[in-house]
């Protein structure tokens, strides 16, 4: 076996990503995205190259997780690291258990999300991927905020911060994991609560965002900024000229990003946070309207931890 037999060839990959990349960007339909990638991967498989075949399953399953599509994801996921395995490419093997991982986060396995990205960060260790052990751990910091321990997220998160600077020469990849460090550390400092702290980590979150040209991390960036407005009231100084107060308009905005690359998981979390919001403004009719959009899409989506959390938020506005 060959190294060039371990990894996809140079042609391939830039087929891939020039779909990939141009569907991130909203320059190509999800559809259409998805139709290419289909394409190449007949071309794939009829060629016997498992590395090929692994790269492209790999971002159809990258694609299929973002639009909300669990399931399908988690299949294309396992398809590629079955090829990775069989060709001895530990590196992409390491990729899938994070990404594997993260599909179970998504669907509110926490148990599971957490043992398989801490298996792909030993594993990153070990190989030396300073890229995916930062993923693996930002997104175990993400699991450890779903579970409401705070703490623990800010050690994970504030880990991944010190580990970025390790591998800032790839920078691919760099604003989109920035933006979600700062994303996390948002969350848990508005629970501590320190809001002013919380407000610096949104705004770079965006900052980041932006510069990462990436819709669905603006959209996930604009639903912070709302979460840490509707808390503060308004915008602290000197940022009062730059930014609104109003809450809503960052939600919208994150609807918008959102709506736009059809990641549809990310859309229901800023549903679930936009109605929540409205409540807490009194604002009750439009609230359940929000909540209520939210619980269908999650429950759609099969992500029934997030459905729990919607259906208790609506709960919550009937007992009030």
């Amino acid at each position: 076996m060959t190294n060039v037999d371990l990894q996809p060839t140079p042609e391939l990959e830039d087929a891939c990503q020039n779909i990939y990349r141009h569907w991130l960007t909203g320059d190509l339909s999800f559809r259409d995205a998805i139709d290419q990638m289909s394409k190449l991967a007949q071309q794939v498989q009829l060629s016997g190259h498992y590395a090929n075949q692994a790269r492209v399953e790999h971002l159809l399953g990258n694609m299929q997780g973002r639009r909300g599509n669990l399931n399908p994801s988690l299949t294309h996921f396992e398809r590629a690291r079955n090829l990775f395995y069989q060709v001895g490419n530990w590196n992409g093997v390491a990729m899938m258990d994070h990404n594997i991982g993260e599909t179970y986060r998504h669907k509110g396995d926490y148990v599971r999300a957490r043992q398989l990205l801490h298996k792909a960060y030993e594993s990153a260790d070990k190989l030396g991927l300073y890229d995916l052990k930062t993923m693996a751990i930002v997104n175990e910091g993400q699991v450890l905020l779903s579970m409401e321990r705070y703490d623990q997220a800010y050690a994970a998160l504030n880990e991944a911060f010190q580990l970025y600077g390790k591998w800032m020469a790839d920078t691919r990849h760099r604003p989109g994991v920035l933006s979600e460090i700062h994303y996390g550390l948002a969350i848990v400092e508005l629970h501590r609560p320190d809001l002013i702290s919380a407000w610096s980590h949104a705004r770079k979150a965006l900052e980041e965002a932006q510069e990462s040209g990436e819709q669905l991390y603006m959209g996930i960036a604009y639903r912070c900024l709302g979460d840490v407005i509707t808390a503060l009231e308004t915008v602290p100084e000197p940022d009062a000229d730059a930014f609104s107060s109003d809450p809503i308009f960052y939600y919208q905005e994150s609807i918008l990003n959102l709506r736009g690359v059809r990641a549809e998981a990310e859309h229901a979390r800023t549903l679930l946070a936009y109605g929540k919001s409205l409540a807490s403004q009194g604002r009750q009719l439009l609230a359940e309207r929000q909540l209520q959009q939210s619980l269908l899409l999650f429950t759609r989506l099969d992500m029934m931890a997030d459905a729990a959390r919607a259906a208790k938020a609506q709960a919550e506005i009937g007992r009030s």
